[in-house]
Parts: structure tokens; sequence; C-alpha cells
């Protein structure tokens, strides 16, 4: 019990992460399958086509009809990144400048309410898409996601906080901080892995996309249930202050004048310091391993999104079923977790 009790005392957000990972598993995973198979059905009843043609990848290899569904999704999901990606671009970095100024825990609970509206909006999308193009909900939820902060401000702040308790805790030594974000990683990968095997299991029902979307918003209600009634503030920038002016190390008549303005902070010192991390001097290869690193993970955005990996395997010589697609994302949020933990 007492081990028990030490653990839970030195994890503060890390259920939270786990808990959001696993339903952002069911969205990544669950979304393509559904997104495939409703344009399916409304281009089909355009042409009058039977619902059957839509399941169990029925639909022919050379069939003009798979090729013009693959076509609508794939031109469509240029759009809906563009209405995610704008909008964070904008909002990550003031999300970033709020939980400096004010604290992480509001700003990780703002940035979680935009993504339960968007799991809400995934529910209806899977009950209406018989009557409303599924577009529409996905355009309106991506653009709240991406106003909120999106994954990356969900994910950041939950590091943060991870970065901050870490640096509070006592004779916690240099490879502290690197040791918790690796272990807060491999708890990501595992909660995505978690995620996976439940869709897995759910792959031969028929009404798999509500049960998933049903799931991911369960999830990412107890992820923000979980901040709110047990997760505590990490960072205290007043306290910082005051402790500053106890010891002398700020003047508090020209405090005032050292702060910097919200814009010039947003416009200067954010972008300013994103450029620096590359062209900064560094130790060895570092700098260089932190470019190539950036420029493999833009490669990745661009190159291996999900919902594209799905249209390709749709095509001939793969033409795998669900159950397959699930099981692959499985294998690959396994090999994360395993690269994780023993990186």
């Amino acid at each position: 019990m007492e081990k028990l009790k030490s653990l839970r005392s030195q994890m503060n957000i890390e259920p939270a992460l786990i808990f959001a990972a696993m339903s952002m598993s069911f969205l990544l995973t669950s979304q393509p399958q559904f997104q495939y198979w409703a344009r399916c059905i409304e281009i089909g009843q355009e042409k009058g086509f039977n619902d059957s043609m839509c399941e169990r990848s029925e639909i022919p290899d050379d069939d003009e009809f798979n090729k013009e569904i693959q076509k609508d999704i794939s031109e469509m999901r240029i759009y809906i990144q563009i209405a995610n990606s704008l909008p964070n671009i904008i909002s990550a970095p003031l999300l970033g400048i709020w939980a400096d100024r004010s604290g992480r825990k509001i700003p990780l609970i703002f940035s979680i309410c935009g993504f339960c509206i968007y799991a809400l909006l995934y529910i209806v999308a899977t009950l209406t898409y018989r009557h409303i193009n599924v577009y529409i909900w996905f355009f309106i939820s991506e653009t709240i996601w991406g106003l909120s902060g999106g994954s990356c401000g969900l994910i950041g702040t939950m590091f943060a906080m991870i970065i901050d308790e870490t640096r509070k805790t006592p004779n916690s030594g240099n490879l502290a901080v690197p040791f918790r974000i690796v272990l807060g990683a491999a708890l990501q990968n595992f909660g995505g892995f978690a995620g996976n095997i439940v869709i897995t299991m759910l792959s031969d029902l028929n009404s798999r996309y509500l049960i998933c979307a049903i799931l991911q918003c369960i999830f990412i209600f107890l992820t923000l249930s979980y901040v709110v009634l047990f997760s505590h503030e990490t960072h205290h920038p007043n306290r910082i202050i005051e402790t500053a002016y106890e010891t002398g190390k700020v003047d508090s008549t020209s405090q005032n004048s050292k702060i910097p303005s919200f814009t010039s902070r947003y416009f200067s010192e954010i972008w300013t310091s994103i450029i620096e991390v590359l062209f900064r001097k560094r130790r060895g290869w570092v700098r260089f391993c932190i470019i190539t690193s950036l420029g493999l993970s833009v490669v990745e955005l661009i190159v291996l999104d999900i919902n594209y990996i799905y249209l390709y395997i749709k095509r001939p010589h793969f033409d795998w079923s669900d159950r397959t697609f699930s099981l692959f994302m499985t294998l690959k949020g396994l090999c994360a977790a395993t690269g994780m933990l023993l990186g």
C-alpha cells in the first residue's frame, strides 16, 4: 500500500495522458474507416447503388465507383487539414503564452474541452451520415479542435506539466527530466496501443463506428474529469515573481517596464525562439539531430497521414479489410511503445 501511495503521489497528469491517448487512438483508427464507408453510402445513394456494396470491401478494385470515392476523400482531406492547421498555427502559441502566464491547468482544460466538442460532433456524424454530409461535421469539429490548440496543444501542455513537476522534485538529477519525458511518451503510446486493441475487437460489429465514437467521447471526458478533479497545478508564475522580489533578483520599481506586451511576445519572442532553435550553435551533432528530427516529423505529417494510408491499402494488391487495418494500427502502436521504452 505504501508503494502504491508513493507511486500515486509521483503521478499527476500521467493517467490523463493515457486516457487522452486512448481517445485519440479511437479517432485516428476508426475515422478513416468511417469516412470511407459513409462517403461510399452517400455517393452510392446518389447513383442508386445498394448499401451492401460498401460492406467488407465488396467494391471491385477497378470500378469507377471506387475511384470516385477515393478521389472525393483525398481532395476533401486537404481542405479538412487546412481547417484544422490554420487555426492551430495561431492558437497553439497563444495557448503556450497563456500557460506560461497563468499556469498549465486552465489552458489544458480549455484544450480538452475543444476535443470533447470534437468527440460529440463525431458521434453526431456517425448518427446522421445518411441524411447529412459527414464533411459538414468534420469541418466544424476540425476548426473547433484547431482553435483550442489541437493535439499539439493538449499533449504539449501535459508534457509541460510533467517537466514542471520533475524539476520541483528534490535530488532529481540531470537525467530526471529526459526520463520522465520518455516515460510519458511511452505511456502515451501504450494508451494508443490499448485503444487500437479495442478497435480490433470491435471490427466485426455492424455498429462499430458508432461504438468507437462513443468510446472516444467517454475517454476524453474521463480525461477532462481527471484533470479537473485530481490533477494539481505545476506552474505558479505569481509565486516565482514573489520569490524573485524577496531574494532581490527583481527590482520592483522596474518590473512593469520589463514585462513584454502580449502582442510583442507572440510575434517576437515565440517565433524568434522557434527559428533560434534551428540555428543556435550546439555541442557535436546535437543541432544536426534536432533539424533532422524536425524534418522527419514534417515529412511524417505530410506523407504518413492515416487517411491517405487507408485509401492506399484499399487499392489493388492490398484490399485490406477494416480488421486488417486495425491490426496494422495495433502493431504500429506496439512498436512505437516498445521503441520508446527501449530507447
